[in-house]
């Protein structure tokens, strides 16, 4: 996953449009400059950027949005894992769940600062004028956003729905540039045989060709991402329509890929997480009430999932070693 960010929308507002923010810090203050409202001044309505409204204005929330240089929400996929470019995690890779930890509060006390900042109900009139992801009328591709986290994949759409969008891709950075400088999520796809498979024998070489250099650079450069084998062609990287096809090599390949947890309850903890981010942005809830309910909920169920485990641990361990 990368930062993607409109060039145009950048130059508009006086911003260098080569260069991306460098922090959490600096997107939000690039997201103020770029984001324009709509706000009455002596009986008339003018548009300016966030940046220039009065501390007045910016309290009153009394304007009207007109596009936004961000919002965490946009698209919103990985609302729980928000915490790892603030340093925090959300299992400790063993037996406890760590989702109201202080990194992870603080990284929620960002997230609800957006709201805050621009107004509930602001962002929900500006979110219902959103058209369709795969459209035209996506925010990113008709710039009512200028802005998000997204994936590898975001090229196709850019490609069909709007080939004249003057686009960047870079490293989402960190808030914690002095220990990491950005953060990438890593997701694969996954071929398996079935137990019970009538032809594993055949499947298996069907596994083994796709995992080959040639087929599997076809594959990818139908898809347009990129190989997850450890060398590459040099046709592939020169050939790939995806301009910044290496940025996304290199964060894949870096110390700053994270996963999302490895646990068998990670879509209990995922659906948790959803919900309090939910109530978080709602303003409902703040992230340390939010997230300590989903810690007390989703703790209780992986001690549970634990002991169910240790029960079974060596019966299934020694079918598997028999396979």
């Amino acid at each position: 996953m990368a930062l993607h960010w409109n060039k145009k929308m950048f130059r508009e507002a006086g911003l260098d449009p080569e260069q991306p923010p460098r922090s959490i810090a600096e997107l939000d203050r690039m997201a103020e400059q770029i984001t324009l409202v709509e706000v009455r001044r002596n009986g008339e309505k003018v548009r300016v950027h966030y940046s220039e409204l009065t501390d007045e204005e910016k309290e009153s929330h009394n304007f009207e949005i007109i596009h936004l240089g961000f919002v965490p929400t946009e698209p919103g996929w990985w609302n729980p894992l928000w915490g790892y470019w603030f340093g925090g995690s959300l299992w400790d890779g063993k037996d406890r769940i760590t989702a109201d930890s202080p990194e992870n509060i603080r990284a929620f006390e960002w997230f609800q600062s957006y709201p805050k900042k621009y107004g509930l109900e602001n962002l929900r009139r500006f979110g219902a004028s959103f058209g369709n992801f795969a459209s035209p009328q996506n925010p990113f591709l008709s710039g009512k956003v200028a802005m998000e986290l997204q994936g590898v994949w975001m090229y196709n759409f850019i490609d069909k729905y709007a080939p004249q969008l003057e686009w960047g891709a870079a490293p989402f950075p960190s808030a914690c540039t002095d220990r990491f400088p950005y953060v990438t999520l890593a997701e694969c796809d996954v071929l398996v045989i079935p137990r019970g498979a009538r032809h594993v024998r055949e499947a298996f070489e069907f596994i083994k060709y796709v995992n080959s250099q040639g087929p599997m650079e076809k594959l990818c450069l139908g898809q347009r991402k990129f190989s997850p084998l450890a060398h590459m062609s040099e046709g592939f990287i020169r050939n790939h329509p995806n301009p910044y096809i290496n940025i996304f090599i290199e964060m894949a390949r870096s110390p700053y890929a994270r996963t999302v947890p490895q646990s068998p309850i990670w879509m209990v903890l995922a659906d948790e997480m959803i919900a309090a981010a939910d109530r978080i942005f709602s303003l409902i809830e703040t992230p340390e009430q939010a997230l300590r309910t989903v810690q007390k909920r989703v703790q209780l169920k992986l001690d549970r999932e634990r002991r169910r485990w240790l029960k079974i641990r060596a019966k299934r361990i020694g079918g598997w070693r028999r396979l």
